[in-house]
């Protein structure tokens, strides 16, 4: 018969694992700020190594020094606070943006639920367009004017880059009875001098930026100049549905011009930032992994019959004659 552990083995047992869970959070948290802190502060190169250095002799200092730990802590603590309390609105104030992200679009609402929208990007690129010349001058128009029970299809676009499979761009065009398009793009509008990477999407640098458009503008953008891949589908929807689609998403453009949000790599990106509306729209609708993995989305949504297809055709058929090839001469 196996004796039991003392009392004392077993506290001591519980006190040495309190100080490895300790160490492991300091060490993470001491990670996550000399990560984070020169994204969001914009500090210079020579006090981003201050800051390294500076945490790492704590960090170790504090295995002889308890002080130490103490206040590596409290240096973390403070700045998370502060990156917590950080809002849209003091970011983004008087903040410059990068020349394709300056212009943002809203919403003039008219009689008997139509309305119009104001700065609907509607470019032309040429072969040789530059996204980052001065001299290009985008083309905005603020006379369109919808009606969302007009709406007879909507397609859903899964835009791939490079070898990334796993990963997707998602749009959405409406396409109305007079033959009409709007075309809707959520994308990280970044402020001038920030990267559009990874770690700013994670550290409130860019604003949730929701471009109404055309396809002739934003799809030949992605394929003809990009050389980007689409997978465009057919959302089978009612046309009550598609209503309260395009009604959702244009809500959402209205109050964005009011009130910024940050776009975010992981619960506020170009599909989870929509994800309400199509839920909206379709409540029975179930989300799993591949929402943030967005790459599959559109297995998942053909798994829920929102994809319109053939008679017993199976998703591998409907990918492939839903494929738009880039320039990339459709790698995936």
């Amino acid at each position: 018969m196996k004796q039991l552990l003392p009392g004392n083995a077993i506290t001591g047992i519980l006190k040495k694992s309190g100080k490895v869970f300790l160490y492991l959070l300091l060490l993470t948290g001491t990670i996550c700020f000399v990560t984070a802190a020169p994204v969001v502060l914009k500090t210079p190169a020579w006090i981003n190594i201050i800051f390294l250095i500076t945490a790492v002799l704590l960090f170790i200092g504090g295995f002889r020094f308890c002080h130490a730990h103490w206040l590596l802590g409290i240096i973390s603590g403070t700045f998370f606070l502060y990156f917590l309390l950080l809002t849209p609105q003091e970011q983004f104030a008087d903040v410059k943006m990068q020349r394709i992200f300056a212009v943002a679009p809203d919403i003039e609402y008219l009689e008997n639920g139509k309305f119009k929208v104001i700065n609907m990007r509607v470019n032309r690129y040429p072969v040789d367009y530059n996204e980052n010349s001065p001299d290009y001058q985008d083309v905005f128009r603020s006379d369109a004017v919808f009606d969302p029970a007009e709406v007879v299809a909507v397609q859903f676009a899964c835009v791939y880059w490079g070898e990334y499979f796993y990963v997707a761009h998602n749009m959405l065009n409406f396409n109305f009875s007079d033959g009409r398009s709007l075309a809707v793009s959520i994308e990280p509008g970044t402020p001038e001098k920030v990267s559009r990477d990874a770690l700013s999407c994670l550290c409130k640098q860019q604003k949730l930026l929701i471009i109404l458009s055309d396809p002739q503008d934003l799809f030949d953008l992605r394929t003809k100049i990009r050389g980007e891949d689409i997978y465009l589908y057919e959302l089978d929807l009612t046309p009550q549905e598609s209503r309260i689609l395009l009604e959702s998403i244009i809500a959402r453009v209205h109050t964005l011009a009011r009130e910024p949000e940050f776009y975010h790599l992981i619960n506020a990106n170009c599909i989870t930032a929509l994800w309400p509306s199509l839920k909206k729209a379709r409540p029975v609708l179930q989300s799993d992994w591949r929402l943030y993995f967005n790459g599959f989305i559109d297995r998942m949504l053909f798994e829920q019959n929102l994809l319109k297809h053939r008679h017993n055709e199976s998703f591998e058929s409907l990918k492939s004659r839903s494929f738009v090839k880039g320039k990339s001469q459709g790698k995936l």
